[in-house]
This record gives C-alpha cells, sequence and structure tokens, in this order.
C-alpha cells in the first residue's frame, strides 16, 4: 500500500493475526512486535505482567532492557493489573496492549 516493504516486520495491532485491515497493521521492531501479545496458554492470570505468589498476594512485572523488572505486590488482582497498565503505557507507548486492542 505504501509502496515499500517494511524495515523489520508488521504488527498487527489488536493482535489478531488474521484481521489484516490497513488500519490494523503498522510497522514494528521485532521488540515492539512482541510487546504487543496476548497472554500465553500457561498465564493463568488472564495478564501479561500479573502473577499471583504463594500467599496469595499479586505481584506485577514488565520487561524492560531485557530484565524482568517488579512493579511491585499488590493485594488486589485490579491494583497490579493497574500498575502494569500504566508501566506499559509509560515504557511502551503505542505498543502496549492495552493501548492497541490486545488483552
Amino acid at each position: 500500500m505504501t509502496g515499500k516493504w517494511p524495515t523489520h516486520q508488521v504488527d498487527h495491532r489488536n493482535g489478531m493475526r488474521a484481521d489484516n485491515r490497513w488500519k490494523n497493521l503498522r510497522e514494528a521492531t521485532p521488540l515492539q512486535n512482541a510487546r504487543n501479545r496476548r497472554p500465553g496458554k500457561r498465564n493463568s492470570s488472564g495478564r501479561v505482567g500479573v502473577t499471583q505468589t504463594a500467599s496469595g498476594r499479586w505481584q506485577a512485572f514488565i520487561g524492560l532492557d531485557l530484565q524482568n523488572c517488579i512493579l511491585g505486590t499488590f493485594g488486589s488482582f485490579d491494583e497490579a493489573a493497574a500498575a502494569r497498565t500504566a508501566a506499559e503505557q509509560y515504557h511502551y507507548g503505542e505498543f502496549s496492549a492495552e493501548r492497541s486492542g490486545a488483552t
């Protein structure tokens, strides 16, 4: 559509690989593309970057500079998810799963 091939990869904003509408596609580096992802099959919380500890509290973390950074431990899932969302928006910008429509 633009007359040139993307430099890196093509990312689907909403995370749905079958949705190839032009408004859903954008150029992305491999790292940016990996940030816009859905929870994996083994994810029991349903939210990327949020896990429940052995004591029953919720922990939020985010990957920065190839390391997991713990954002904190919280009493509720909603608090941990909110911390993860805020960190995503700050560090990942338009490639955060929350802003792009993926959950």
